[in-house]
């Protein structure tokens, strides 16, 4: 006897009767191809380890209307530091957090890793000798939230050295130009047809396209050029300026230094790790608004043994005192920040497609996912024509203390 036309006489009415039928329905389920990509798996902030309390040790906020009106009896800086170690000392000096626009400096052309200008200042307010410093080195200082200074360059200066358009016929074709395009739209934003690809070359609409818009594209065009080994047709800019390829860890100069200086004693934080880190030729940035949050400002002291240790082991040692994360801007640069200062700033880069699919190319940087407000963020990969090279938004490659 068929179980199931018992069932079917079974049913207590004709209306489930006439469902009858579907009890004979076979269901096959369809698997995917075992070589299907299935994409990154879901991110939350836990599994980036983002805290999101604030430290227990934050350092409150300066108030910078009462800070400006502070008196420097003396101020003296020397061309013998790298120019992050001299804003790490004057924020040390001042008691001011103060940092730097890395875009905008690069697309003014300042050399990141050149030395700091010598300026001596008497009897002057902390507002003064901000602007005189920052003037020294051809910037301007800025305000910002009332409690931190921004050193940028003119706007001024950065649109005189911005080229107005850029060849690309070593890198497309005639037919790939509209493609392109819609790479630049992708990765800039904003309303559609505001690139121009023709004729070979990329040219700037300067009433729509804005500076940092369009040093963006030149960076990425130059870096897409480099990793193919073209020569530059930006020749008027330093090269570490328009190299957005993603940093590689594993080329870092500094990491196995081992230190010969003596430090026995408390010293500032920030001029530690800049006075250890130059041992080694490496500059060292500090995200000090972020870094804050975490503990260490601008008075903070430490003391850390340093001769004969690597400087890895000083820099894991600090990280791990502040909860920090340390990492590489190029393979003599690095920027130490907050875990939600890092993961809130990233950017982008030019990495090798290497015959991988985007998915696959998110799933390998997957641990450098930003952060929004909206939570995490999945990596934006957009592949340019050819598919040779993708232009990647992520955070910066991090430096690992196990």
């Amino acid at each position: 006897m068929d179980p199931m036309a018992a069932v079917k006489r079974a049913l207590p009415n004709d209306r489930l009767r006439e469902f009858a039928p579907m009890l004979d329905w076979v269901v096959q389920p369809t698997l995917p191809d075992v070589d299907a990509p299935l994409g990154p798996p879901p991110l939350t902030a836990e599994d980036l380890g983002i805290k999101v309390p604030v430290s227990d040790r934050a350092i409150p906020d300066i108030d910078w209307e009462e800070r400006r009106r502070v008196e420097i009896a003396g101020l003296i800086f020397s061309d013998t530091i790298g120019v992050a170690h001299g804003i790490n000392l004057w924020t040390h000096i001042s008691g001011t957090p103060t940092v730097v626009d890395f875009a905008k400096l690069q697309a003014a052309n300042f050399p990141l890793h050149r030395p700091m200008a010598s300026i001596k200042l008497t009897d002057v307010s902390v507002e003064a000798a901000a602007q005189q410093v920052a003037h020294a080195l051809g910037l301007e200082s800025v305000v910002r939230e009332n409690r931190y200074l921004l050193w940028q360059p003119p706007a001024a200066q950065i649109a005189a050295t911005l080229p107005t358009e850029l060849a690309v016929d070593d890198l497309i074709s005639a037919e790939q130009a509209g493609e392109l395009a819609m790479a630049l739209e992708t990765v800039s934003g904003g309303p559609p047809g505001r690139w121009r690809v023709g004729n070979g070359v990329v040219q700037r609409n300067a009433e729509q396209i804005r500076d940092h818009e369009w040093f963006l594209a030149v960076r990425l065009l130059e870096s897409w050029r480099r990793t193919l080994g073209l020569p530059s047709r930006v020749p008027t800019y330093n090269p570490e300026n328009l190299d957005a390829r993603l940093p590689n860890v594993g080329e870092f100069i500094g990491s196995q230094h081992v230190l010969q200086q003596v430090a026995p004693q408390e010293r500032p934080v920030g001029q530690l790790l800049s006075s250890v880190s130059a041992e080694a030729g490496v500059d060292c940035w500090i995200d000090w608004p972020n870094t804050m949050s975490q503990g260490m400002g601008p008075a903070t002291e430490e003391t850390v043994v340093t001769f004969r240790r690597p400087l890895y082991h000083v820099l894991r040692e600090i990280c791990e005192r502040y909860d920090l994360v340390c990492c590489l801007l190029d393979r003599r640069s690095i920027w130490l920040t907050s875990p939600r200062g890092y993961r809130t700033q990233p950017q982008w880069f030019v990495v090798p497609v290497k015959d991988r699919t985007p998915e696959e190319i998110e799933l390998s940087l997957i641990g450098l996912s930003p952060l929004s407000e909206d939570g995490v963020q999945r990596i934006r990969v957009v592949m340019v024509p050819g598919e040779q090279v993708a232009w990647v938004y992520c955070c910066r490659p991090r430096i690992e203390f196990p």
